[in-house]
């Protein structure tokens, strides 16, 4: 094949247009990885300070601490409840949309993703054992809360339904 100059032109802009196609890849792909850490953080913040840090320390005292109800009170122990459940759900809706697996640590990449998943899995430890062992006791109106915080565990991680709730779900 022989090439005159006049083949130079094209040869040189398809090339240019492949660098610049190739760069929008690399470019997306770093971006991407950057919201994901930004969400990443975003969760932790979430699970562990503020409002949610409040409830935790009130379901926290409730469960573990010797008359633990009565050092934080009825309506204070329930409005956490709500909160940790709101938590859940926040949480859950950017695990779904930036595919994270919150229940696995072991198949997440990066310390801080095993964190967040350590902080996941006590957040839904907490509210399965409050329920369990006050929801009753309490008279805590919470089913449509109870029945959505359950569903997003059995769609969407079974190794948690599983642990806390699948043997309670049976019967």
């Amino acid at each position: 094949m022989n090439l005159d100059w006049g083949d130079f032109p094209t040869w040189l802009g398809s090339s240019g247009a492949l660098v610049a196609a190739c760069l929008a890849g690399i470019i997306s792909l770093q971006l991407r990885s950057r919201e994901r850490k930004q969400a990443i953080s975003s969760i932790h913040i979430d699970l562990t300070t503020g409002e949610t840090a409040q409830a935790r320390n009130v379901i926290g005292t409730v469960l573990y601490a010797t008359d633990g109800l009565d050092l934080v009170g009825q309506r204070e122990a329930i409005s956490a409840l709500f909160k940790l459940y709101w938590a859940v759900q926040r949480a859950q809706n950017t695990y779904r949309v930036y595919r994270l697996d919150a229940a696995a640590p072991g198949k997440m990449q990066g310390q801080e993703e095993f964190f967040l998943s350590w902080n996941f899995r006590e957040l839904v430890e907490n509210i399965v054992t409050f329920h369990r062992d006050y929801g009753e006791r309490l008279h805590i109106k919470d089913e449509d809360a109870w029945n959505s915080f359950e569903e997003r565990l059995r769609a969407g991680y079974p190794d948690l339904f599983n642990e806390f709730l699948a043997s309670s779900a049976e019967g």
